[in-house]
């Protein structure tokens, strides 16, 4: 398995076939950050030309500190420990050479809501529910988890991460 940067189109088709999905996690909403002084990279991991996981990452422009952020998290199975670990390990890799000190996410974690409300508010979005299970994997990879509807991030390359707030 590898870390890649993918094509719009490449990205564009794994989204289309991919379960889990966010309008922050698109090719346009990339696109549209990077008129809002934001630099973008569309990375994903590739098993046999196979795209496993994926995620937009926007890296905010002229600041002192290159933090990458995935809105709404990373495309993947939040459950299965060993895509998460596999997916963070090399893009962190991945990042740490392109200069970038943190990643930030905030995937979209469901809690307490009933079949019926998920149905409504989702349609054909099947959001991550919160387990007891769910947890433990993001200590497993370096995360530091900064509140519910908050961050999480983690250090790339040893150094110093910043989780500064909510979304």
């Amino acid at each position: 398995m590898k870390i890649t940067e993918l094509t719009n189109d490449e990205f564009q088709l794994f989204i289309d076939t991919y379960p889990l999905s966010s309008i922050y996690q698109t090719v346009e909403y990339a696109l549209l950050m990077n008129t809002e002084g934001f630099d973008s990279i569309l990375l994903g991991l590739k098993e046999e030309n196979k795209i496993l996981a994926a995620s937009v990452f926007l890296i905010e422009k002229g600041t002192k500190y290159k933090i990458a952020y995935a809105p709404r998290g990373f495309l993947l199975d939040y459950t299965n420990e060993s895509l998460l670990k596999t997916f963070t390990k090399l893009t962190k890799q991945y990042l740490d050479k392109r200069g970038i000190m943190s990643i930030r996410l905030s995937p979209l974690f469901v809690k307490n809501l009933t079949a019926q409300a998920i149905a409504v508010l989702f349609r054909n979005f099947s959001p991550v529910p919160i387990s007891s299970r769910l947890f433990p994997n993001f200590s497993c990879i370096s995360f530091t988890v900064t509140g519910f509807i908050g961050l999480a991030a983690f250090k790339v390359g040893g150094k110093n991460h910043f989780a500064n707030g909510l979304d």
